[in-house]
């Protein structure tokens, strides 16, 4: 989706005319781009298919980790107390930024509005909606289609995302459990 297109959809329930630029100038645009912004983060921290990687980190001649870029968490996959700061990565439980091996983990990745997938893009600018109408207006009427718009897009979301990360209950225990209960 076009970040042009979300601040037009958005503008009217702000009692504003659509833009054909996305300029700062305009002190209501420059609010819905901070509220897209904010709930672009909101929405990439749960971690989805499209922004979370597996990653292998290496040492580099100073026996330390670079951190890689637009990462907004790092979670090892082993018992691990690692974390960004600054360029490299921190070892929290040596409180040290030397590494003896490099490390799994799983890594939460940034993504602009332009490049999300649409479901999250829409989910972005639903919360965006909530936010910059609160802003301006308080708790109103509006409030609550914007909302429900919100809630329709996160669930088409999260729809998507068990979709593609193909969860299923019967790859559980219990599921294995209860098929082996009907071959008996």
């Amino acid at each position: 989706m076009d970040l042009l297109t979300a601040v037009n959809t958005i503008l009217p329930f702000l009692e504003a005319n659509p833009v054909t630029t996305v300029d700062t100038k305009h002190p209501t645009v420059a609010a819905i781009l901070a509220s897209i912004d904010n709930a672009r983060l909101l929405t990439l921290s749960d971690g989805y298919w499209f922004n979370k990687e597996r990653k292998t980190f290496f040492l580099t001649p100073e026996n330390k980790i670079l951190a890689p870029l637009n990462t907004l968490a790092l979670y090892p996959t082993q018992n691990q107390s690692y974390e960004i700061r600054g360029d490299y990565i921190y070892d929290l439980d040596n409180s040290t930024f030397t590494f003896t091996q490099g490390f799994d983990a799983v890594v939460y990745t940034d993504i602009q509005f332009e490049e999300l997938p649409l479901f999250a893009a829409l989910t972005v600018q639903w919360r965006a909606a909530v936010n910059a109408y609160t802003q301006d207006y308080g708790m109103e009427g509006t409030i609550k289609l914007l909302m429900e718009r919100e809630r329709e897009a996160d669930a088409l979301l999260e729809r998507e995302n068990l979709r593609k990360l193909q969860y299923s209950a019967m790859r559980s225990n219990p599921g294995f459990r209860y098929l082996n209960a009907l071959r008996s």
